[in-house]
């Protein structure tokens, strides 16, 4: 995301000193559709890489460690920080990215009838996939991913729990899109 907000202010930079008529610079609102897509893209990876440190599983001893790092048991010091980590990065990027996104579609009625095209544009990425009555569509899709890495999460130390809360997300979503 960084990468991408950096070329958008090299481009104005680079209209403002260089006088070219074939160069425009980014547009924001095409920036932020640009960014948003990327977000939906890696929705459910950045929710399962955020909740890996909430993954202990048991060893026979009775102590449990990550099952990303088996050498590092849980309850230790460098758990807490890697738990802090994964629970700021949750809040900041899958809460915050699902709460936009809620938030635009919500509006996004009032912003067609009003005129506001810059915003619609920014959200361009909600109608690709789906029909324009059904942009609202991409939440439940955004829920599907979180769902799977929570049902990872909630099921580490129980296989068979993680296979039936994946197949009732499935079901659930096969019916929705029905």
């Amino acid at each position: 995301l960084i990468w991408i907000f950096m070329f958008w202010s090299f481009t104005l930079a680079l209209a403002k000193c260089v006088k070219w008529r074939w160069f425009k610079p980014w547009k924001l609102h095409f920036t932020l559709n640009t960014a948003g897509l990327g977000m939906q893209l890696g929705y459910g990876t950045m929710a399962a890489v955020a909740m890996k440190p909430l993954m202990c599983y048991s060893h026979p001893n009775a102590r449990q460690s990550l099952i990303t790092y088996p050498n590092l048991f849980c309850g230790e010091r460098a758990h807490s920080v890697l738990q802090v980590a994964g629970i700021s990065f949750l809040t900041i990027f899958v809460v915050g990215f699902f709460v936009i996104c809620s938030y635009a579609a919500y509006n996004m009625p009032r912003w067609c009838t009003s005129g506001q095209r810059e915003r619609l544009q920014s959200f361009r990425f909600f109608m690709g996939n789906f029909r324009f009555d059904c942009y609202w569509f991409i939440l439940i899709v955004l829920l599907r991913g979180f769902s799977f890495a929570l049902a990872v999460v909630i099921g580490t130390n129980v296989p068979p729990a993680q296979t039936t809360l994946a197949s009732l997300i499935l079901t659930t979503y096969a019916i929705l899109q029905s």
